[in-house]
């Protein structure tokens, strides 16, 4: 079994790539298992047991991959935390490295996806447009957030140096699908 975590931050096409590799019946991925929104259980539960067993039940004989997805503030506190640690020691677990190479855009991205309440959407810009959405943040604001990005996709970068990783970029997926 191939298992495996596609590893981000929000706002990176990760639904995207979700959705096309679940289109692969051999493949199973799943979405953010440490998300509190969506599964308020998580912040509760032991991290690496609930990596083990989500491995475990989505796996069978027709399937060989299993992935979710995790981003760099998930699964960060309490009893969830232990899944960084595992998944760290475990090096047959392989990396979908994903990332954006314009900060800006995934920034202005999140704002957006913020005020909307629209998280899967294809057309943030025509969204924000239509809704009549403003970001009205200082230049300050934007450096230190251009500044944080920089340093959490460090962060990431250096989080799994022993495992197989790939690594893509929002605007390669979308400008080249096949």
């Amino acid at each position: 079994m191939n298992n495996f975590i596609l590893l981000g931050l929000g706002r990176c096409g990760s639904n995207l790539v979700k959705k096309a590799l679940n289109q692969n019946t051999r493949i199973f991925m799943g979405g953010e298992l440490y998300n509190r929104n969506v599964f308020p259980e998580s912040k509760n539960t032991d991290g690496e047991e609930r990596a083990k067993q989500f491995y475990i039940e989505n796996s069978g004989s027709a399937v060989e991959a299993v992935g979710f997805k995790l981003f760099l503030h998930q699964g960060q506190k309490g009893a969830a935390s232990s899944v960084w640690t595992y998944l760290q020691n475990c090096k047959d677990i392989r990396i979908l490295r994903l990332t954006r190479k314009n900060y800006f855009e995934r920034i202005l991205s999140l704002e957006v996806a913020r005020k909307t309440k629209k998280w899967a959407t294809r057309k943030v810009k025509e969204d924000a447009e239509r809704d009549g959405i403003r970001i009205d943040h200082s230049i300050e604001w934007w450096q230190e957030k251009l500044v944080n990005d920089e340093n959490m996709n460090k962060e990431l970068d250096g989080l799994f140096q022993d495992h197989f990783c790939a690594h893509y970029f929002y605007e390669d997926i979308v400008e080249n699908w096949n």
